[in-house]
Order: structure tokens, then sequence, then C-alpha cells
């Protein structure tokens, strides 16, 4: 890094540069960048992660993800129901890139014969602040009872429940679950969310303070 950084880093951003020029010039695929920043929605931005929203071609970023595994043999770092992301270091080639590119534009042809995306009940900002009525440690040792997903609204959570990517909880030990957490993640499963905590992945159960 000494010797070669400069020479070394300055080929990857340049290499990240040619990959958001690709992609930007395509309808249905939007390239996230410092307007982030600008809003105030983040600190500053990784120039070499690049993030892709793909919900303008109709379908979700694990579609899009399942797409380049399969048709491609190529996988991607991360998606969530509306983006994929890559991201470059110093030791991809200009080859690699090349092939970035062509996987990453491939559902613009390809998104009519792929699935297309359900709809997922995104909360409200406000919605994801759900009052903790327990201590999480006394709701979680709590004795507990599991019911119904839909009869969980007003009941106190006695389990964590992630959707991976992010992986930041949504109902926690302690918290009120409200009607609006529980559609956001009933329909996000629904569109391939990952629920990695709860003792029922289906979500057709939750465990409660009794």
């Amino acid at each position: 890094m000494v010797e070669d950084g400069t020479s070394l880093l300055g080929a990857a951003l340049d290499r990240a540069r040619r990959v958001r020029d690709a992609v930007e010039k395509l309808d249905g695929i939007d390239v996230m960048g410092r307007e982030i920043v600008d809003q105030g929605l983040a600190f500053d931005l990784d120039p070499l992660a690049l993030t892709f929203d793909v919900s303008g071609l109709g379908i979700t970023g694990y579609t899009a993800t399942e797409h380049a595994r399969s048709a491609h043999r190529v996988n991607l770092g991360a998606s969530d129901t509306v983006r994929i992301s890559a991201r470059l270091t110093h030791a991809d080639t200009d080859e690699r890139v090349d092939r970035l590119i062509e996987v990453v534009t491939a559902p613009v042809a390809d998104a009519p014969s792929l699935d297309p995306a359900p709809e997922v009940d995104f909360p409200s900002a406000h919605g994801l602040e759900l009052e903790t009525v327990m201590l999480p440690r006394e709701a979680f040792f709590a004795e507990i009872e599991t019911v119904p997903v839909a009869e969980a609204v007003g009941r106190i959570a006695a389990e964590l429940v992630s959707p991976y990517p992010p992986g930041v909880p949504v109902l926690a030990p302690g918290e009120r679950i409200t009607r609006e957490a529980l559609d956001y993640l009933r329909s996000a499963r629904a569109a391939g969310v990952l629920l990695p905590d709860p003792a029922d992945k289906s979500l057709a159960t939750l465990r409660v303070v009794a």
C-alpha cells in the first residue's frame, strides 16, 4: 500500500466509475450515488460499494441476484426487496468489471421473463419506532406463549425478528407489536426476505409475553 496504494486504489476507483457510467445509462436501474449524502441520509459514500435499484424493472433484488447466479454463475454481494449490490477492490481487473456490467445490465432485457415483484407494505419511519414496555431481558425470559401472527397485535414481543438484509430488528423483546410492523414483516417475507431470528421462520406464529 505504501509503494503502490495510489495507483492500485486509483485504478479501482476508475473501474467503479466505469460501472456506474455504464449502468446509469439504462432505463429501469438506478445507481445509488452521492444524493444520499446531499440529502443527509448518510455521512459519506464508499465509491467502491456499488448499489443498484432494480425496482424500475418490476423485479426484486432477490430475483435479480438469483438470476445472476443461475443464468450467469455470478454471486452478487447482497440484495433486498429493491436493490442489488457489488463491491470492487484493487484486485479486480478490467475483465471482471466487464463481467459485472454484463450481469447487472442483463435484467433489463430479461425482466419480462422473470418473476414480478410482489408488493411490500413498507412501514413509515414512525412505524418502526415501537414502544418498549418491558426491559428486553425481562421479556425474553418471561413466561411466553405462541400465538397466530394475526393475534399478536398489541402483545409484547418475546423474541427478535430481524429481516435480512439488512438484519436490523423490526421487533425486539419487550416492544409492543403493531399492525404496521406485522404487515411489513409478512409482506417482506412473501417477497423473499429472510427471517433468521424467530422460532417460526414462516412467521405464521410469534412468541409473545404471556
